[in-house]
């Protein structure tokens, strides 16, 4: 089959699975980016660099080098939960372990931190204007749809100012309330 059904069904089998299994796709509470900066600077900047341009000086020997987070083709691909999972498992196959031992909130600010290195300030302040119009309400009524869809499922599923929106919750997670979370 083509590329594009290909995906489209594994998108389809994907949330069919979440929903069957009941699996917790966003953080209980807002991920603090301070603590995930914090944890960053601890665990990550050796591989992926002070920047997270994945230029550290031990991921210089890394194969397939680490990820560069800025790189926003790449992280336009990527959610808060597929980096959730990443930082939870690891990545077979590359020098990315799991970091399992980190508490579950620890991990969503970890994943929040670096999901927020590829907005610019500008698509942020953006989306904040937009989101504070009352804007986007529609795309994102819970946290859900910020954790665990891409930039680009956003942009698909709801146009182009929603992907602003969702930059503007990733980098001021709770900033849309308490009803903002997931019950």
């Amino acid at each position: 089959r083509p590329a594009p059904e290909v995906a489209a069904l594994a998108g389809k089998l994907r949330w069919a699975v979440i929903s069957a299994y009941k699996v917790a796709v966003a953080p209980k509470r807002p991920p603090s980016l301070e603590r995930g900066a914090d944890l960053y600077r601890q665990i990550c900047v050796a591989c992926h660099g002070v920047e997270g341009r994945g230029d550290g000086a031990s991921g210089a020997r890394l194969q397939p080098a680490p990820t560069h987070f800025h790189h926003r083709e790449r992280m336009a691909q990527r959610s808060p939960f597929g980096l959730y999972n990443a930082i939870t498992l690891g990545v077979e196959g590359t020098g990315m372990q799991s970091y399992r031992e980190l508490g579950e909130d620890d991990r969503w600010a970890l994943a929040f931190h670096l999901a927020r290195l590829a907005l610019s300030p500008d698509a942020i302040s953006a989306g904040e204007s937009l989101w504070n119009a009352g804007t986007g309400r529609q795309a994102f009524p819970t946290i859900d749809n910020v954790a665990m869809l891409s930039r680009n499922d956003v942009q698909a599923r709801f146009g182009d100012e929603p992907v602003a929106i969702q930059g503007y919750l990733i980098a001021r997670p709770g900033s849309g309330g308490q009803a903002h979370l997931s019950p």
